[in-house]
């Protein structure tokens, strides 16, 4: 290729196609490092609990997963109290508070990695999940 005979319409659709190219790449290598660090994070879980790891007399913790985009913590969650868990008490202020105010997890939520929690109910189908976001923690 001559680069002195390309026309001024040509050296800009040259250099849009090399940005675009430089974007597909640098976005291919944030999400690259958004994978490794949610990977990394869920095995140095794995690594330093046993589980299940009991929490409190009715819940506990059985699983730390990694999704494409968050952590999710899997409880199960059992006893008379089971009705008191659902949408409304997962995301009351309380548990956002707590949750953004951990500086572990706020140091991902500021990565952009979510943090999922997920509440199983022992001997139902029922399950109740809660993502957060930096944006949760910012309200």
């Amino acid at each position: 290729m001559n680069f002195k005979k390309l026309s001024k319409k040509d050296w800009i659709s040259f250099v849009v196609v090399i940005i675009v190219v430089l974007f597909i790449i640098f976005q291919f290598n944030i999400s690259k490092q958004k994978v490794d660090l949610i990977d990394s994070a869920v095995k140095e879980v794995k690594v330093n609990i046993v589980f299940p790891q009991k929490i409190n007399k009715q819940t506990e913790l059985v699983d730390v997963l990694p999704e494409s985009n968050a952590i999710l913590f899997v409880y199960e969650f059992s006893g008379d109290a089971t009705a008191e868990i659902n949408d409304i008490t997962l995301r009351n202020d309380s548990f956002l508070s707590t949750t953004c105010q951990n500086k572990i997890l706020r140091s991902y939520l500021d990565n952009g990695i979510d943090i999922g929690y997920s509440y199983n109910i022992v001997n139902t189908t029922k399950r109740y999940s809660i993502y957060l976001s930096k944006e949760n923690c910012l309200k």
